[in-house]
């Protein structure tokens, strides 16, 4: 029977190891005792046996890690979810990757400012002696600028009435959700001294244009994390990745109900989720596959909720009197979960999560994981 490249290496490993056992110890073999002899070869022994102890446990650790596959559409929240993840059951950020977040988070305040002008200008509002500033910013490459170039007038704009008045019903608008966050924070980012904290982390937004794999365990379970780009021009590489995963998590955000795609503003971006999360649910390639939907941005919905409608999404949905965020909630969970073909018997398990909240990631992925163990046939922890 041949071997498979497993058994291979091993071979090759053993002939390596003996080879060289055997160069070390004939040169001087005449010269040991024979109590001198068997110690050498009881040392090989149990070397051998630690080696052939170490590849059975990396290929039961093989056979037993957990691919989950994290899909949804741009800005769900599937990468906080991951850096999340990553805070709770790894060492983290090391040095180098925390520096990196200084640029990240410094362009997305300027992307906060630019949606936020972009708003105020779509009402009317003037800048006065700050409007040239602001028509230069409006129309400003973010990617390609020098951040303390432009403090000065952020910090200028930020205290001006226009900006205050946006801000007030940040909800309302298509702002990126961490913008008063970072707003707030205004004095701390553009210090010289600037170093991002967990949070500041977390909250940043970075567009996920390529795959990016983690792998790290829970409670003893070895998982790995493929994370996808969201956006609808990179939706034709997911399929590359659909076969040998043990689970599909669809995340989609409950707060984006009133907003339009970045990438096309004529399409409704929750619509689009829930159309996006039928095709994959509904496809061949997920048939024998388990799915989980989670229903992101829990936090920003409850207060959305009270001041933006539902209807501007959904005209089915008519809210009563005593209707509560929950209702809302569990109306668009419903919405996805009609997605499923008249036929399928596919049991989609739902968590409503808030991904920048660690305590709830934790709690979420316990239930997650107890739910692929169970699928799995593997005892959970």
């Amino acid at each position: 029977m041949e071997k498979d490249g497993a058994d291979k290496g091993k071979d090759l490993y053993y002939e390596g190891l003996n080879s060289s056992a055997s160069k070390s110890t004939t040169k001087s073999l005449s010269d040991l005792s024979t109590r001198q002899k068997a110690k050498i070869y009881s040392a090989e022994l149990k070397s051998n046996k630690a080696i052939d102890k170490q590849l059975r446990v990396d290929r039961v650790d093989m056979e037993k890690e957990v691919s989950l596959l994290l899909l949804g559409s741009g800005e769900a929240g599937k990468s906080t979810l991951l850096k999340q993840l990553r805070l709770l059951h790894t060492e983290g950020f090391d040095p180098r990757e925390r520096s990196s977040y200084v640029k990240i988070v410094r362009k997305n305040i300027l992307d906060g400012l630019k949606s936020v002008l972009k708003a105020a200008l779509a009402k009317g509002l003037t800048f006065g002696e700050l409007s040239s500033v602001v028509e230069e910013l409006v129309e400003l490459n973010t990617t390609r600028v020098k951040f303390d170039d432009f403090a000065p007038d952020v910090k200028a704009l930020l205290t001006s009435k226009p900006v205050k008045r946006i801000m007030k019903k940040a909800s309302e608008h298509s702002i990126p959700d961490a913008t008063p966050f970072f707003f707030e924070h205004f004095e701390r980012i553009s210090s010289k001294k600037y170093a991002p904290t967990d949070e500041d982390i977390i909250l940043s937004r970075v567009m996920t244009t390529a795959i990016t794999e983690y792998k790290f365990s829970i409670e003893g379970t070895p998982f790995k994390f493929i994370d996808v780009a969201g956006q609808r021009n990179r939706r034709d590489k997911w399929i590359h990745f659909f076969e040998n995963v043990t689970a599909m998590i669809f995340v989609a955000s409950l707060a984006n109900y009133n907003k339009m795609l970045w990438e096309d503003d004529t399409v409704n971006a929750m619509a689009d989720q829930i159309t996006l999360f039928g095709d994959l649910v509904n496809s061949p390639y997920f048939q024998n596959t388990s799915v989980i939907l989670l229903l992101n941005k829990r936090d920003l919905f409850q207060e959305k909720f009270e001041k933006v409608p539902l209807s501007v999404c959904f005209d089915d949905y008519e809210k009563e009197e005593d209707d509560v965020w929950e209702d809302g909630a569990s109306f668009i969970r419903n919405k996805f979960l009609e997605q499923l073909s008249g036929g399928s018997t596919k049991v989609v398990p739902t968590h409503f999560v808030v991904a920048t909240d660690g305590e709830s990631v934790s709690l979420v992925f316990k239930s997650v994981k107890e739910l692929i163990m169970r699928a799995m046939l593997l005892p959970s922890d």
